[in-house]
């Protein structure tokens, strides 16, 4: 039976693909038949067997950890009770939950999430005038404070690592020693790890939008045929075909929508700075100088 997890709660639009896929090359790391199992989000029972058959490649001769990264995790109010049941689970069937949480300048993250809504079709995020209001989902899940410190109430501090985009940006190999000290794994890069540090995942440039008929097919096809990685790359390349990029300059926050965010946000990032020293100035948040 697995017992130590490694779990990426987000934040969503955060580089949490790209970190997803340069851990799960570790050689001591087992990724999950699916980056996203939304197990303690979106289900109503909670079985152990259900939880381990998720990583069906899993080796105790070579594994040391089992890799999921959910970003619903850490989307309170919409799922409110993801660290309790975490904490429950764990407790019951005596595991050991190592959590990630990458955050991203929040205004640009809220502009991402809303070219990510309009490839996939959300009536929520479809457009954006520039006078209008943040959709309120966009701005709970960038009050970064309140998604984490909801893991901190269950789970201590040690068992919580805080990271930034912009840290994984300027130095990937870096910022994976840190995630591999953390998790007490081997920090000595592997070279098929390295090889992909240049590689971004999930990426503005992929963000194509298609037909809803060309939707339509591909969810058939996905629940009718075996989904492996040749299918994946037949539909990447039918999709750059038939799709068209989406028009960025629509989704950017005018002056008086990033003043609302600032405003929705700024006790939660001077608690994020306050109870973590995590420094956000570089995002616009002017608060006092950080107290070692």
């Amino acid at each position: 039976m697995i017992k130590n997890f490694v779990i990426i709660i987000g934040a969503m639009k955060c580089g949490t693909s790209s970190l997803y896929n340069y851990i799960a090359k570790h050689p001591e790391i087992c990724s999950c038949i699916k980056k996203e199992p939304k197990f303690f989000s979106t289900n109503d029972t909670f079985k152990m067997e259900d939880y381990q058959n998720l990583w069906v490649d899993y080796d105790p001769s070579i594994h040391k950890m089992a890799l999921e990264a959910s970003t619903t995790y850490t989307k309170t109010p919409h799922f409110p009770d993801c660290a309790e049941r975490i904490s429950e689970f764990s407790k019951e069937h005596d595991l050991n939950f190592h959590f990630i949480y990458i955050m991203r300048n929040p205004f640009d993250r809220i502009e991402s999430t809303y070219i990510d809504g309009q490839v996939k079709g959300w009536k929520s995020t479809e457009k954006l005038s520039k006078t209008e209001s943040i959709h309120k989902n966009l701005i709970s899940t960038s009050k970064y404070f309140t998604q984490v410190n909801k893991y901190s109430n269950y789970f201590t501090n040690d068992n919580i690592l805080m990271l930034s985009l912009d840290e994984l940006i300027s130095d990937k190999e870096a910022t994976l020693l840190k995630v591999f000290d953390f998790l007490n794994l081997d920090e000595s890069i592997s070279k098929k790890c390295a090889s992909l540090l240049d590689k971004v995942y999930n990426s503005r440039s992929e963000k194509l939008v298609v037909s809803s008929f060309f939707k339509k097919a591909a969810r058939f096809l996905e629940h009718n045929i075996p989904f492996d990685d040749g299918f994946r790359t037949l539909r990447r390349k039918i999709k750059k075909i038939v799709g068209k990029q989406v028009d960025e300059s629509l989704y950017r926050l005018s002056d008086y929508q990033k003043e609302m965010v600032y405003s929705e946000l700024e006790d939660d990032m001077k608690r994020l700075q306050d109870v973590y020293k995590f420094d956000v100035k570089e995002w616009g948040f002017e608060f006092s100088e950080l107290k070692n």
